[in-house]
Protein backbone atom coordinates (compact mmCIF):
# COMPACT_ATOMS: atom_id res chain seq x y z
CA UNK A 1 0.00 0.00 0.00
CA UNK A 2 1.21 3.48 -0.80
CA UNK A 3 1.23 6.41 1.59
CA UNK A 4 -1.57 7.99 -0.42
CA UNK A 5 -3.62 4.78 -0.36
CA UNK A 6 -3.12 4.48 3.39
CA UNK A 7 -4.29 8.06 3.91
CA UNK A 8 -7.31 7.59 1.67
CA UNK A 9 -8.26 4.40 3.51
CA UNK A 10 -8.24 6.45 6.71
CA UNK A 11 -10.48 9.02 5.00
CA UNK A 12 -8.09 11.84 5.85
CA UNK A 13 -7.05 14.86 3.80
CA UNK A 14 -3.36 15.55 3.31
CA UNK A 15 -3.63 18.34 5.86
CA UNK A 16 -5.28 16.04 8.42
CA UNK A 17 -2.71 13.28 7.81
CA UNK A 18 0.16 15.73 8.19
CA UNK A 19 -1.27 16.89 11.53
CA UNK A 20 -1.72 13.29 12.69
CA UNK A 21 1.94 12.57 11.96
CA UNK A 22 3.21 15.91 13.20
CA UNK A 23 4.68 17.39 10.02
CA UNK A 24 3.72 20.36 7.86
CA UNK A 25 1.31 19.78 5.00
CA UNK A 26 3.73 20.90 2.28
CA UNK A 27 6.38 18.41 3.45
CA UNK A 28 3.81 15.62 3.69
CA UNK A 29 2.50 16.43 0.21
CA UNK A 30 6.00 16.26 -1.30
CA UNK A 31 6.58 12.84 0.23
CA UNK A 32 3.20 11.49 -0.84
CA UNK A 33 3.72 12.70 -4.40
CA UNK A 34 7.23 11.22 -4.56
CA UNK A 35 8.83 14.63 -5.04
CA UNK A 36 10.83 14.19 -1.84
CA UNK A 37 12.09 11.13 0.01
CA UNK A 38 10.91 10.65 3.59
CA UNK A 39 13.39 11.50 6.32
CA UNK A 40 14.13 9.13 9.17
CA UNK A 41 12.19 11.50 11.45
CA UNK A 42 9.16 11.33 9.16
CA UNK A 43 9.25 7.52 9.12
CA UNK A 44 9.64 7.46 12.89
CA UNK A 45 6.68 9.80 13.41
CA UNK A 46 4.54 7.80 10.97
CA UNK A 47 5.37 4.54 12.76
CA UNK A 48 4.76 6.04 16.20
CA UNK A 49 1.34 7.36 15.18
CA UNK A 50 0.37 4.28 13.17
CA UNK A 51 2.27 1.34 14.75
CA UNK A 52 0.81 -1.28 12.43
CA UNK A 53 1.95 0.45 9.24
CA UNK A 54 4.56 -1.52 7.28
CA UNK A 55 7.26 1.02 6.39
CA UNK A 56 9.15 -1.40 4.15
CA UNK A 57 6.08 -2.23 2.11
CA UNK A 58 4.91 1.38 1.92
CA UNK A 59 8.18 2.94 0.84
CA UNK A 60 10.41 0.19 -0.54
CA UNK A 61 8.17 -2.40 -2.19
CA UNK A 62 7.80 -2.15 -5.97
CA UNK A 63 10.75 0.20 -6.23
CA UNK A 64 13.54 -0.43 -8.67
CA UNK A 65 16.82 -1.20 -6.99
CA UNK A 66 18.12 2.27 -7.88
CA UNK A 67 15.06 3.97 -6.33
CA UNK A 68 15.27 1.79 -3.24
CA UNK A 69 18.98 2.52 -2.86
CA UNK A 70 18.27 6.25 -3.15
CA UNK A 71 15.65 6.03 -0.42
CA UNK A 72 17.92 3.97 1.81
CA UNK A 73 20.48 6.76 1.88
CA UNK A 74 17.88 8.92 3.66
CA UNK A 75 16.69 6.28 6.10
Amino acid sequence: MTLQGFRIDLELSQDQMAKEIGVCKSYYSKIESGFQNPSFEFLKKLKMRFPKVNIDEMFFKNKTSKEAQSLMTFV
